[in-house]
């Protein structure tokens, strides 16, 4: 029985080693893509050049927020009550989305995700 149990721990720790490995070996992963919109100063529009599915003409697009750097947001409209609701861009927005249009937009990328949701992920900057 006590050997039954330490096989069981032992199974379970090796299974834990092989997530972590796996999560370690995916944020190790250096992807490339070719920026096609930035939509703010953090963040841009990608496809992936590097997927399989890209031979097949079955373009993946991505949008990638950059990790450890908050731009100034632009302002959102909303509905409340009927009425359209409109917030103001914080100062400089337009600025520093067009400071890193003019650097990236049409260009490869090398990146590396942190985090993903769907298809948006979180990468390193710099």
């Amino acid at each position: 029985m006590a050997q039954q149990h330490h096989q069981h721990q032992h199974q379970h720790h090796h299974q834990h080693q092989q997530k972590q490995n796996k999560s370690r070996q995916k944020a190790e992963t250096r992807l490339t893509g070719l920026v096609r919109a930035v939509p703010s100063g953090d963040t841009v529009q990608l496809v992936e050049l590097n997927d399989s599915r890209a031979n097949a003409g079955a373009l993946k697009e991505v949008q990638l927020t950059m990790l450890g750097l908050k731009a100034p947001a632009f302002g959102r409209k909303s509905v409340k009550d009927g009425k359209i609701l409109v917030d103001k861009d914080q100062d400089w927005a337009f600025e520093s989305r067009e400071y890193l249009r003019k650097l990236v937009v049409g260009k490869c990328v090398v990146y590396r995700v942190e985090h993903e949701v769907g298809d948006r992920y979180t990468v390193k900057s710099g």
